[in-house]
């Protein structure tokens, strides 16, 4: 094992002597002394071990197979190949480089007994309301007739990306599994360790020259979680040239003459067309509160200053989306981390990507918040392979759309956001850690491996088809039933459904057959084939405070609005009632592998700290690396809004008095804080215990960590959400050694780092 010192330049860090405060850049922080504790790395090769526990694994009879999974992982999609569970991994690697082979340097194998026949992988089923079973695809009589191991391969590179611009990543897709199909047998490979060899790469890295120091500290936390090398960061993370204080304005370019505007870049865009500008008022303010920069954006000042669309790629793509996308890459250049598209395709265009199966266009935002891949006009895709997009599936800016197309939709929605942030059921915040789940047909019998990714403190309500997933007169739920149970408040409503544009079907006879009972997007609408009830509309919720996560079919076609229908996801988000958010599929979801990218999404949120809905929704994506499902999954909604995790308060809310931010409890006013801010520890330097000190101007959720000279974290003083206020914090360092450490706080956008000696 080789191992490298990470050079640190001495202008990256100006202690203060007097105060013991640091302005070493974040990332530098986890690159002292990386001689040490980070495994590395000959020049040239990338090394990972990856194990597989036993204990994961789960056999099932179908179809007279035997029916192999393996918790947390998708599968092989050979169609009549062996069905087999896969890993999804990301590695970070020098920036510049590609993957030119994949060397397997060692395995520990163990027989799992009993095993014959495996299942056959069929066509991917569609979570579609239109939806029904297939005929059986038998097993390919070539592989199932050899020997010969299978997959041959089990570690291949499946493509590589930036994220954040300059970060490289490759993907890496592991069968842990050995299968002889003549002899019927099968190996775990319960260890593998494989070395990435490298060459250089045609794909060029995209710099960012300055951001805020709350925004680097997203970025850097999106990039331990995405990549499972994070001890490789400090050798081949890139950062911005230059970071600065969250509410400070960004340096702007000069004005260039005639009108309208120069789009002026900000932390946070907002895209629209003018009409719809003076109504986003509330919700700029809402962020200012939170310590977020938005500025709006009209398309006319866009059309206007990028005239010539996408020059990104080297085939560029002159039209208003491509226009778009342009101004974006430069916004990212100086700062920009989250852009909402408030309009739906009306108002603000949309780019399609061609989807490899189902064959179609899709609807992706992805578009715009990826400045490394190589797009095409729409349409080109289908004609040839020459012509396909290659996206890079690794996020830049964190996008959500609000499929809008009036003032008073805008106005709605913005209210409940603010609600949802500062408390999203006012007298009954403990709704929040609420689970509401539906599920029916396929969806309702898959093993659940995603509601134990929520905390232990959550509760659960399912809410599953009946008697049985197939039965052909199932006797519940109904779609009236699910809208009265939402209305109980949950601060989550997973939908497991066959869905359509406006509506997805709750019970069904048989497989996903007629007669069926649904949830519409408004009660007056009806579809052939489904029972007429009344109370079964988004529009008969009561509440205005769970976010929805739908792995269904199409209930995100908000450019099918011409038909004259409000899609689910604009329903939900347009009306008074519903909620802030809503995240789902443009197109198609599919059963097995839309639960597997709910699940990274709430890994996300709850493992990772990801508590920024749009961070959540992009990394999880690019985690899972799904082709048509990084398409077709989109989140609905305010990028930058923070997912609550625990309870709030009972009777506690923010609110803004002559702009200082005051704290209202119980009908009384308390001052608070004007900022955020961090103590120097005292004493320092302190043997054994010391205290440190940090304020907060609102109710916020708040981390507090110790980390030593190597980055690693050593201690968390606090994790969760927090009443406004002076607060304190007693630390105990006797189980560690002598030396320098960082402790950091952080909430929302706010980052502060600073100093202390431990001396024994």
């Amino acid at each position: 094992m080789a191992f490298v010192l990470s050079r640190v330049n001495k202008d990256e860090e100006t202690p203060n002597n007097s105060t013991g405060e640091t302005t070493m850049k974040p990332q530098r922080l986890f690159a002292a002394l990386a001689l040490l504790l980070v495994p590395l790395l000959a020049a040239g090769q990338v090394s990972h071990s990856v194990s597989f526990p036993l204990s994961d694994l789960v056999l099932e009879k179908k179809d007279g197979f035997d029916f192999v999974r393996m918790k947390g992982l998708s599968f092989l999609e050979e169609i009549g190949g062996p069905m087999l569970p896969v890993k999804e991994l990301n590695l970070i690697i020098p920036t510049g480089m590609d993957v030119a082979s994949i060397t397997i340097d060692q395995t520990s194998l163990q027989v799992v007994p009993g095993i014959t026949r495996i299942y056959p992988a069929q066509p991917r089923i569609p979570t579609s309301a239109n939806q029904q079973q297939k005929g059986f695809i038998p097993p390919n009589p070539t592989i199932y007739g050899s020997d010969t191991p299978y997959p041959v391969q089990p570690v291949i590179a499946t493509h590589t990306g930036y994220f954040d611009g300059a970060n490289r990543i490759v993907h890496i897709r592991i069968c842990p599994f050995q299968y002889k199909p003549a002899s019927g047998g099968l190996e775990l490979l319960t260890e593998i360790s494989f070395t990435a060899n490298l060459k250089p790469s045609n794909q060029q890295p995209v710099r960012v020259k300055r951001r805020t120091r709350g925004c680097q500290l997203l970025y850097e936390e999106s990039l331990r979680a995405l990549v499972d090398n994070p001890e490789a960061i400090s050798l081949y993370g890139q950062s911005p040239k230059e970071t600065y204080d969250d509410m400070v304005e960004m340096v702007q370019p000069a004005l260039p003459p005639g009108p309208p505007p120069y789009p002026m870049p900000a932390p946070y865009v907002v895209i629209t067309q003018g009409y719809l500008k003076s109504y986003f008022q509330n919700f700029i303010n809402q962020k200012a509160s939170k310590g977020i920069h938005v500025h709006v954006i009209t398309l006319d000042q866009i059309y206007y200053y990028f005239p010539n669309g996408d020059q990104i790629g080297p085939r560029g793509i002159p039209d208003h989306a491509g226009s778009i996308r342009q101004f974006l890459s430069e916004a990212y250049y100086d700062g920009t981390t989250w852009v909402l598209l408030a309009g739906d395709h009306t108002v603000v265009p949309v780019r399609y990507g061609w989807g490899e199966w189902p064959p179609e266009d899709v609807p992706a935002d992805l578009y715009f918040s990826d400045f490394n891949g190589d797009w095409n006009v729409d349409g080109d895709n289908r004609y040839g392979e020459a012509y396909d997009d290659n996206p890079d599936y690794y996020p830049e800016v964190f996008v959500g759309r609000l499929p809008v197309t009036s003032g008073q939709a805008v106005l709605n929605w913005t209210a409940k956001v603010i609600q949802y942030e500062q408390n999203p059921f006012p007298g009954n915040p403990a709704a929040v850690t609420k689970v509401l789940w539906s599920s029916s047909d396929e969806m309702r019998d898959e093993p659940d491996w995603v509601s134990p990714v929520f905390p232990s403190n959550f509760t659960h309500l399912f809410m599953k088809e009946m008697p049985s997933a197939d039965d052909p007169n199932p006797t519940y739920p109904t779609g009236a039933q699910v809208i009265t149970e939402i209305n109980n408040s949950y601060g989550f409503y997973n939908v497991y459904h066959h869905g359509a544009p406006d509506h997805y079907a709750v019970r069904t006879s048989g497989w996903n057959g007629y007669p069926k009972y649904g949830v519409f997007s408004y009660d007056s609408y009806v579809e052939s084939g489904y029972v007429s009830e009344t109370g079964n509309g988004f529009d008969n919720i009561t509440t205005k405070g769970s976010i929805i996560y739908s792995i269904a079919c199409d209930v995100g076609e908000y450019d099918q609005v011409g038909q004259g229908r409000d899609c689910m996801a604009d329903a939900y988000l347009r009306l008074t009632v519903g909620g802030p958010a809503f995240l789902g599929n443009t197109r198609e979801g599919f059963v097995y592998g839309s639960a597997a990218l709910h699940q990274e999404f709430l890994r996300q949120v709850f493992n990772n700290g990801h508590t920024h809905i749009g961070e959540a929704e992009g990394i999880s994506k690019a985690v899972f690396g799904d082709h048509f499902l990084a398409y077709s999954h989109s989140l609905f909604g305010d990028p930058a809004m923070t997912v609550w995790t625990s309870a709030p308060p009972l009777g506690k809310a923010v609110v803004m008095q002559s702009g200082q931010k005051q704290l209202v409890s119980e009908g009384s006013s308390v001052a608070v804080p004007k900022a955020f801010g961090l103590d120097q520890n005292y004493p320092n330097p302190f043997n054994p215990v010391t205290l440190i000190g940090y304020q907060l101007p609102l109710d916020s959720y708040v981390t507090l960590k110790v980390y030593n000279t190597l980055g690693q974290e050593v201690a968390t003083l606090a994790s969760g959400f927090q009443d406004a206020g002076f607060k304190s914090v007693t630390f105990d360092a006797s189980r560690l050694p002598s030396g320098v450490y960082f402790y950091r706080l952080h909430s929302g956008t706010f980052v502060q780092n600073k100093k202390m000696l431990l001396v024994k």
